[in-house]
């Protein structure tokens, strides 16, 4: 029986070491392309460790020195940062309240409104992009902080709907009932009962929001192509003569490291948000 379990457990960290391998791996690579000078990079045979790192392609990003179109980092990290942020709070807001909706209230055409949601985030993007193009140009919202917010919205908000229906049919009614009878109203019993009861599911759906908006490139590119963000800057290190690897490496890493960091910091809120609703009482 012992042998078995030694036998199992091996298996078992073999996995996870070529599923981290596979995940790690590529992060690995990045980071040491940004640690190399040219010499180093164009060297042959390639050495997997630098012989000479450096950190002079994280200075040419954080202070601009290209050779190239500037990136201007800290621009784009500032207007990326409000995107992000305005566009994950407005959908946690409004997908509380619709969210809510969907699992209280009973109203024809709930479940197909509800399955519609779902299937939207089977279409790509791009489906998205030309219609929204269009609309956002008659209300001059493109090249516009305002009109990347709500388009991110098109594509974070279903989601977020999504999950927290399913958080709040994990809630027992009667408590807000409860509430009710000792003379709250609808709103008071969900702002003071039901959303403190769900708001690892807030924090979970929020960060969710918020990386999607942080990653995300083609909207940025189409709707916001004038005021770049982070995604879209990254294309001031691809020149006429070919891309400054070692700058768009190191930028690479910069843009990466704010949504570890939520994670980092919101793991624990975010491992019990994601499993509120698994179980309905």
């Amino acid at each position: 029986m012992q042998t078995r379990q030694i036998l199992r457990l091996g298996i078992i960290y073999l996995l996870v070491g070529i599923g981290l391998l596979f995940i790690l791996g590529p992060v690995c690579y990045m980071f040491t392309i940004s640690i190399r000078n040219n010499a180093d990079l164009y060297a042959r045979p390639f050495a997997y460790i630098p012989p000479n790192p450096t950190l002079d392609n994280y200075l040419n990003v954080l202070l601009n020195r290209t050779s190239t179109v500037k990136a201007n980092f800290s621009d784009a990290f500032v207007r990326t940062l409000v995107v992000s942020i305005c566009s994950s709070v407005s959908a946690v807001l409004l997908a509380s309240l619709a969210g809510y909706s969907l699992a209280r209230f009973r109203f024809r055409g709930r479940e197909p409104f509800g399955l519609l949601m779902l299937a939207s985030q089977m279409m790509p993007a791009v489906l998205f992009l030309v219609p929204l193009f269009i609309v956002f140009r008659q209300l001059r919202l493109t090249n516009s902080i305002l009109g990347l917010i709500l388009s991110y919205l098109t594509f974070a908000l279903p989601f977020c709907i999504w999950m927290l229906r399913g958080y709040f049919d994990s809630i027992p009614a009667e408590l807000e009932e409860s509430a009710m009878i000792d003379g709250c109203t609808r709103l008071q019993a969900l702002r003071r009962v039901v959303l403190p009861l769900v708001a690892p599911a807030l924090v979970a759906t929020g960060a969710y929001a918020f990386i999607l908006a942080w990653n995300e490139f083609l909207f940025a590119f189409i709707l916001g192509g004038k005021i770049p963000l982070l995604s879209v800057s990254m294309y001031a290190f691809i020149s006429q003569y070919g891309p400054e690897y070692g700058n768009l490496m190191a930028m690479s890493v910069l843009i990466s490291l704010p949504p570890v960091i939520i994670f980092l910091v919101l793991q624990r809120y975010l491992v019990a948000g994601l499993t509120a609703g698994a179980v309905k009482t």
